[in-house]
C-alpha cells in the first residue's frame, strides 16, 4: 500500500466535539500534549509524536478512564502513528481495542468515530495481507458510510478508494479499476480537479489501468496526476513504482517522470 494513500485517513478526533476547555490542568497538559502529537505526526515525526501520544494515553487512562471519548482519541491516534511506522502488529491490535470500545459504548454501528477506526483497522489488515477480513470490515464500512454520510462525503470517497487498493493487492484488477473510477468521479464532484486528493485518485486509476494494460488510458490519468497537486513522496516515487513498470521505456513515461520532479506549481504553469 502507498504511504498516505489511506493510512492516514483521519484522526479519530475529528468526530469528536472536545476541547479541553473543561479540563483539569492534568488533563488539559496532557490535551495539549496531544496537540502537540497530532503535529509531530502530521510532520512525519513519527518517534517523537509515539512517545508522546504514548505519554498522554498513560495520563489519561489513569485520569478519565480507559473508555472516556478523549482516551479514545489519543488510542486511535497512536495506533495511526504505529501504522505509519509499519508496526502493524502493535497498530491492529490497538485499534482493535479502540473498535471493541466505541462499539460498546457508542451503540449505533452508524456513528461515525466508529466507522472511522473500522476502517483504519481494515487499512492496516490489509498491510498484513489479512485481506479477507479487510474486504469485509471495508465494504461494511462502505456501505455505512453511503447510506449515513452520502456517497460523496470526504470519509466514503476516503473507503472507497482503500477497498480500490485492497483489491488491487488482491489482483481483482477490473473491480479495482471501476471501485478507482467511481472514487475519481466523486472527488471531481465534490472537491474538484485542483484538490490533492482528485490527483491521487488519478494516480492510482493510472496504476491499475497500467496493470491490466490499458496503457493510453493510464497514461492520461497518470498525466492529469502530475499536472495536479500529486503528494511529492508519490510525485518523486514514479519512477519506482511497479505498478507502473509496464510504462517504462515509453517516451511519455520520461516525460511524465522529468515532469513529477518539478515543484506542483511549476507543472501547473508550464501547462
Amino acid at each position: 500500500m502507498k504511504a498516505n494513500t489511506r493510512m492516514q485517513r483521519r484522526h479519530s478526533g475529528n468526530c469528536w466535539k472536545w476541547t479541553g476547555a473543561d479540563l483539569a490542568p492534568t488533563t488539559r497538559m496532557s490535551w495539549h500534549m496531544g496537540n502537540l502529537a497530532a503535529t509531530l505526526q502530521q510532520e512525519q515525526k513519527l518517534a517523537e509524536a509515539e512517545k508522546l501520544y504514548l505519554d498522554v494515553n498513560q495520563t489519561k487512562r489513569r485520569v478519565l478512564g480507559p473508555e472516556h471519548p478523549d482516551t479514545l482519541i489519543t488510542m486511535g491516534n497512536l495506533a495511526l502513528v504505529l501504522s505509519s511506522e509499519k508496526r502493524y502488529a502493535d497498530s491492529e491490535k490497538m485499534f482493535r481495542e479502540t473498535l471493541e470500545i466505541k462499539r460498546r459504548r457508542l451503540g449505533r454501528p452508524e456513528h461515525r468515530s466508529t466507522l472511522v477506526t473500522m476502517g483504519n483497522l481494515a487499512d492496516v489488515l490489509t498491510a498484513e495481507g489479512q485481506y479477507a477480513e479487510a474486504e469485509q470490515l471495508v465494504r461494511q464500512t462502505l456501505e455505512t458510510e453511503r447510506r449515513t454520510l452520502g456517497p460523496e462525503h470526504s470519509d466514503t470517497l476516503v473507503t472507497s478508494q482503500g477497498l480500490g487498493m485492497l483489491l488491487k493487492r488482491e489482483k481483482r484488477y477490473a473491480e479495482a479499476e471501476g471501485t478507482f473510477r467511481q472514487t475519481l468521479e466523486g472527488r471531481r464532484r465534490a472537491i474538484g480537479p485542483g484538490h490533492p486528493d482528485t490527483a491521487s485518485a488519478a494516480y492510482e486509476l493510472a496504476c491499475v489501468l497500467a496493470l491490466e494494460g490499458k496503457r493510453d488510458e493510464s497514461f492520461a490519468n497518470l498525466r492529469f496526476a502530475v499536472e495536479h497537486p500529486l503528494p511529492a513522496e508519490t510525485r518523486l516515487g514514479l519512477e519506482k513504482d511497479t505498478d507502473l513498470k509496464s510504462l517504462h521505456g515509453d517516451a511519455r513515461f520520461d516525460a511524465l517522470v522529468a515532469s513529477a520532479r518539478q515543484p506542483a506549481a511549476a507543472v501547473q504553469k508550464s501547462n
